[in-house]
Parts: structure tokens; C-alpha cells; sequence
């Protein structure tokens, strides 16, 4: 059950990111969406299976995020994601 609300969450949390990652200012809007997609997706892997390659693909989306420069970003949501970053353990 706890699964499925984290499953509900994160699906959530990727749509609530793709509506706010386009800023018409942008050279690529689709970018910023898109590395939404693919944190939201590695960490809804991780959460059902967490292997170490399933780690590995999280761990690699959350870095490929921090480096871009969506609005979507805020110090405190970098920090979370550094956080998150900072206690995966893939080995």
C-alpha cells in the first residue's frame, strides 16, 4: 500500500514539475520537462526494485538535473534533491 501512495506521489510530483519547468524565456522548454520525466520515472524504479542499477539511474538523473538550469530549481528543491543525492548508496 505504502508503495502505491509513493508510486501516486511521484507521478504527481512529475506532472506538478512538468507544468511549471516551461518558461517561454527558455532556448529549450522541453528540456527542463524532460529531466523531469526521468528523475520522476528513476525514482519510481528505485522505490519499486531498488537495485544498485536502478540506484545508479536515479542517482544520474538527480545529477543531470541539478547540473541544468530549469526554473523549476529553487534553492530549497536543489537542496532537497542534493540531500537525496547525498544518501543513495548504490553499491
Amino acid at each position: 500500500m505504502k508503495s502505491k501512495f509513493t508510486v501516486l506521489f511521484l507521478g504527481l510530483f512529475a506532472v506538478t514539475l512538468i507544468t511549471n519547468s516551461c518558461d517561454k524565456a527558455d532556448d529549450n522548454p522541453f528540456n527542463c520537462s524532460q529531466l523531469a520525466i526521468e528523475y520522476a520515472s528513476a525514482s519510481t524504479d528505485y522505490t519499486l526494485d531498488p537495485s544498485s542499477g536502478n540506484c545508479i539511474e536515479l542517482k544520474n538523473a538527480i545529477e543531470d538535473y541539478l547540473d541544468s538550469d530549469c526554473p523549476v530549481l529553487t534553492d530549497t528543491y536543489r537542496a532537497e534533491l542534493q540531500a537525496e543525492l547525498s544518501g543513495l548508496d548504490c553499491n
